[in-house]
């Protein structure tokens, strides 16, 4: 029933596990995306395994734009921003938090470097995840 309400919602079926390497980046958006590691390194001083983890998720949104027939970035709709949104609505809120800001900071990125024209990073909600919303690891279990 999961899987038949996904496709109703968001007209695919996802895997729990994404590869990667089966993403496609429209050919008008590489350029851009070979520029943002490059960017992100010196700017952001971002570490690489944070690095490569932002870039698979902007790599995910990419093809998700591809899959909604999107070829430049000129074309980007809040719409669009909103459908990616959905696609990681099966992870974690932490997981999703992370995503988002990664998106987030792309599409400011291409803001800045006039790709795009306006600020679509302002649709991308924002996701809260209280720094204790877990018990630590270090309380012991009572029993009784």
């Amino acid at each position: 029933m999961k899987v038949l309400e996904q496709f109703v919602r968001d007209g695919s079926i996802k895997r729990r596990v994404v590869d990667s390497r089966r993403t496609q980046i429209p050919p008008a958006m590489k350029r851009a995306y070979e520029d943002y590691p490059r960017y992100a390194r010196e700017r952001l001083h971002l570490r690489p395994s944070s690095l490569r983890v932002r870039m698979t998720e902007i790599a995910l949104f990419l093809d998700v734009l591809r899959r909604r027939n999107l070829t430049s970035y000129d074309q980007i709709q809040p719409a669009d921003i909103t459908a990616f949104v959905s696609t990681r609505s099966h992870y974690t809120a932490r997981t999703i938090s992370r995503s988002v800001s990664d998106i987030r900071q792309f599409l400011r990125f291409l803001l800045m470097r006039r790709i795009i024209q306006k600020d679509l990073s302002a649709v991308l909600p924002k996701v809260r995840v209280p720094r204790d919303a877990t018990i630590p690891s270090v309380w012991e279990v009572l029993t009784s």
